[in-house]
């Protein structure tokens, strides 16, 4: 306790300072100690609430990540291929799911002409000064007989183009081709300015002049929202599918024909 006028400090039990003789008042210890008292007692119970709040949240954490791991192993279970499917996205170097599928003795010629047949699309891309980008095949039995189907896609002067076939008891049942592409004017107002002689080629392989179908319907895509456009159409022999969307002041482009053969 200090005296109210020099603020020297007052020895317990004094009613007088020692430097100055002021004269302590009694109620200003009791106000002191009674001040001192609230002050503390009312700091005491706030300890504890951070701590309990930790505790809750870490606790809230650490079931939900439980939650997810279990929602993330039920999903990869589920989506799992039957071991009978052989199915792989593979580069030149690696092995192919369809030879492998014809080592296991399970084809029954299905596989074997899919292969010669992918043989022949990736000497044509190569043919075409493409570059390879990627690989994917799939065989399976689907109880009638075997279905083996592959998809190559490379790109050529900012363009990405992907063939896939597919057979079914050593038959090519049907054939797409695809073109991914961006520019900065829409197809929908002039014709794109696309590399001719490629396509055409491409359109040789499905059997579909792939240049003439495109300016029939980049005219009639429908608007989806407020940056895209879209038209999916199904016909005896074919089907069409072109998308326009607009994003980052640019027209992206996706274009697919597939035939049947």
């Amino acid at each position: 306790m200090r005296c109210d006028v020099c603020h020297t400090k007052i020895p317990p039990g004094s009613t007088t300072c020692p430097n100055c003789g002021y004269r302590v008042k009694k109620e200003t210890t009791a106000t002191y100690v009674q001040n001192q008292n609230t002050t503390s007692t009312s700091k005491r119970p706030q300890k504890s609430i951070p701590y309990k709040r930790i505790v809750k949240v870490i606790l809230i954490v650490v079931v939900a990540f439980f939650l997810i791991k279990m929602l993330i192993s039920i999903g990869s279970f589920i989506m799992a291929a039957p071991e009978e499917t052989y199915v792989e996205n593979i580069t030149p170097e690696e092995d192919s799911p369809l030879q492998e599928y014809i080592d296991d003795g399970k084809d029954d010629g299905t596989a074997e002409t899919a292969l010669q047949y992918r043989d022949e699309i990736i000497n044509l891309f190569d043919d075409l000064d493409m570059e390879m980008i990627d690989q994917y095949e799939n065989v399976y039995d689907y109880g009638q007989g075997v279905n083996a189907s592959f998809n190559i896609s490379a790109q050529k002067n900012n363009i990405e183009y992907t063939l896939r076939a597919s057979f079914v008891q050593s038959s090519l049942t049907d054939q797409a081709v695809s073109l991914s592409w961006e520019s900065e004017e829409s197809i929908r107002e002039q014709k794109p300015d696309l590399d001719v002689e490629t396509i055409e080629v491409l359109s040789h392989q499905i059997q579909r002049d792939m240049l003439d179908i495109l300016d029939q319907y980049r005219t009639k895509l429908q608007q989806e929202d407020q940056s895209s456009y879209k038209i999916n159409q199904y016909l005896d022999d074919y089907s069409v599918y072109l998308s326009e969307s607009y994003y980052l002041h640019i027209y992206h482009y996706y274009y697919s024909v597939n035939a049947k053969m």
